[in-house]
């Protein structure tokens, strides 16, 4: 059994959803549900009770996740040990960067880090660097646990966690907006916006929870109720944002990127709606590649606002 059969077991055992699982992993549903069968075939016990409406785990699976737990914790915790008890000259030249999975699809961070990662395997012989996405959540911890030299961020607030040690740059303001295909150019005004919402109602992915949590603060600040669709993954949603079946809410600068010239923007205008990206790391890192990458994301941040305007 392997690291990456205990990832697979403790996603699920904590979703109970394998389609949900599934897509969190990166995997098919049916290579989620083989990689379980395998693991209940070399252990001899089921793990779960699976019917067509509900997965449970067995009291074997509830024991499996607390030790698959504690060996996960135990092997994040690997990598901080190892690194610390490394040179400052072999730290100088290896760098870990985490992503949250909202900032990740920015183009403008995305390829300021490749850019730069890019120019550091010129310059720095024996360079390396690793790239891991994260949940909000999941990169905060990763950064408190030192399993991460630099995390970026899209977030709700110009920080990434209150009363917390880490220090914060911020880079960039943007916004959550409507986005809509309509033939004929609409008003951007909060009547259309309301228009908009009650007819076509907007669709979200339900397996992105800050995302979701955001998108409903600003219905409630909007004081709207809209018919609300989810879907499993991001393709579905942009299928059914350009055919025009129903309405989303994206980060602008996402809408900005895709190609359909019908797609069109309305604001929200409410506080619920502003977006940050941030940069964090611990204060007492002193891994001289977290400004170089720091630096980037913000000069790349800095050279889009300025083509826009």
């Amino acid at each position: 059994m392997e690291l990456r059969h205990l990832r697979y077991f403790v996603t699920l055992a904590e979703t109970l959803n394998f389609t949900r699982a599934a897509n969190s992993m990166y995997i098919s549903q049916p290579a989620l549900s083989q990689q379980v069968a395998d693991m209940e075939s070399e252990l001899g016990v089921r793990l779960f009770h699976r019917t067509k409406r509900s997965v449970e785990l067995t009291d074997a699976g509830q024991v499996l996740l607390i030790e698959s737990r504690k060996l996960l914790r135990q092997m994040e915790q690997l990598a901080p040990i190892v690194r610390n008890s490394a040179t400052y000259e072999n730290q100088q030249r290896s760098v870990l960067i985490g992503l949250d999975i909202r900032a990740i699809r920015s183009s403008c961070l995305r390829k300021a880090l490749t850019d730069e990662v890019f120019h550091m395997h010129g310059s720095l012989p024996g360079f390396q660097a690793n790239i891991l996405t994260y949940e909000h959540d999941a990169l905060v911890q990763a950064l408190e646990n030192n399993a991460v030299d630099v995390g970026f961020f899209l977030h709700q607030k110009p920080i990434v966690k209150e009363n917390s040690c880490l220090s914060c740059f911020y880079l960039h303001e943007e916004e959550m907006v409507l986005a809509v295909r309509a033939e004929h150019k609409l008003e951007d005004t909060p009547e259309t916006l309301h228009k908009v919402l009650l007819y076509r109602g907007i669709i979200l992915l339900e397996n992105e929870n800050r995302g979701m949590h955001q998108a409903m603060r600003i219905l409630d600040e909007l004081k709207v109720e809209p018919p609300v669709h989810f879907v499993s993954n991001r393709d579905n949603m942009i299928f059914s944002l350009e055919s025009g079946e129903h309405a989303t809410i994206l980060p602008a600068s996402v809408l900005a990127e895709m190609q359909n010239q019908q797609l069109q923007i309305l604001h929200f205008r409410v506080p619920g709606a502003a977006l940050h990206y941030v940069a964090a790391w611990q204060s007492y890192n002193n891994n001289p590649l977290i400004p170089q990458l720091v630096e980037a994301a913000a000069h790349s941040f800095s050279v889009s606002g300025s083509e826009e305007s």
